[in-house]
Formats: structure tokens, C-alpha cells, sequence
């Protein structure tokens, strides 16, 4: 007597495999692309910082000369070397 096999029980299993593969990339894509959304808008709001938080800064040098012996005020402030021609109107 002679048996031959079937391929059933192996198709079922590639079947079942496949299927198993499909369920796990459906529970774990949602998570990944979660995260690629955070990564966006951490981005977003780190330029946005970065455009609300710089500005310009200046420096400025104040220099004492002499005194009330010299006829001269205690300190005096160069509004030329800041860039400054009319120092009463400083906004």
C-alpha cells in the first residue's frame, strides 16, 4: 500500500505565517509613525524657539575720565561710537 502526502498542513502553516506577519506590522506601525510625527513637531517647535528666543545684542564701553576736580562729569558716554547721532532721541 502506498501513502502519498499531502501539502496541505504546510500551505496552512505559510498561510498562518503570513497572516501572523500582516497582525504584527498592523499593531506596530501606528507607534512608528507616532514617532516620526514627534520627531516633526519637536523640530517645528525647536525652530520656533530659535526664531522667538535670538536677538541682537550690543555692548557697550563706558569710560570715567577725570572728576569734578577737572571741571569734567564722572562719567561720560560716547553715543557716536554706538552709533547714536541724536542721543535725546533713543527709542
Amino acid at each position: 500500500m502506498e501513502k502519498r502526502g499531502s501539502h496541505v498542513g504546510i500551505i496552512l502553516s505559510f498561510a498562518m505565517f503570513v497572516v501572523f506577519l500582516v497582525f504584527l506590522y498592523s499593531i506596530t506601525e501606528p507607534a512608528i509613525r507616532t514617532q516620526t510625527d514627534k520627531e516633526f513637531l519637536l523640530d517645528y517647535l525647536k525652530q520656533g524657539i530659535l526664531e522667538r528666543s535670538s536677538a541682537e545684542m550690543t555692548s557697550t564701553t563706558i569710560s570715567s575720565r577725570g572728576g569734578l576736580a577737572n571741571n569734567y562729569n564722572c562719567l561720560e558716554i560716547n553715543y557716536s561710537l554706538m552709533g547714536i547721532e541724536d542721543p535725546t532721541n533713543i527709542s
